[in-house]
C-alpha cells in the first residue's frame, strides 16, 4: 500500500481500528529509538556491571553507538539498523541464559 511520498506503508490494525497508516519507518522510529537508547540492552553496560576488564569506557561507547544508530535511522540504512537492533535484542537473551545456569 503506497503511503505519503510514494513510500511503502502498512496499516496496523489494533482491535479493529487503524493504529498507524504512516510509512513503516515512521511507525517504528519511536520504538526503535527507545530500544537503541536503552543502556540495559547494551552489552558493554553489562560487561562493566560484571567487572570485566576494558569496560570502564562503556558510557562513551554507548554515546557513540547511540549517535551512529540514530544516524542510521535518519538515513534509512535498514541493514545497519537491523544489525544493531538484533545485537541489542541478543543482550537480554544472553542475560536470561546466564540467570538459568
Amino acid at each position: 500500500m503506497a503511503g505519503r511520498g510514494g513510500e511503502f506503508s502498512v496499516p496496523f490494525n489494533a482491535g479493529g481500528s487503524t493504529f498507524c497508516d504512516r510509512p513503516v519507518s515512521g511507525c517504528l522510529s519511536r520504538a526503535l529509538r527507545r530500544l537503541l537508547d536503552n543502556r540495559y540492552v547494551y552489552q558493554p553496560y553489562w560487561d562493566h556491571q560484571n567487572g570485566l576488564a576494558g569496560s570502564d569506557d562503556w558510557e562513551a561507547r554507548f554515546a557513540t553507538a547511540r549517535k551512529a544508530s540514530h544516524a542510521a535511522l535518519a538515513s534509512h540504512a535498514t541493514g545497519t539498523v537491523l544489525s544493531i537492533v538484533f545485537q541489542r535484542l541478543y543482550t537480554p537473551h544472553c542475560q536470561d541464559e546466564r540467570r538459568t545456569l
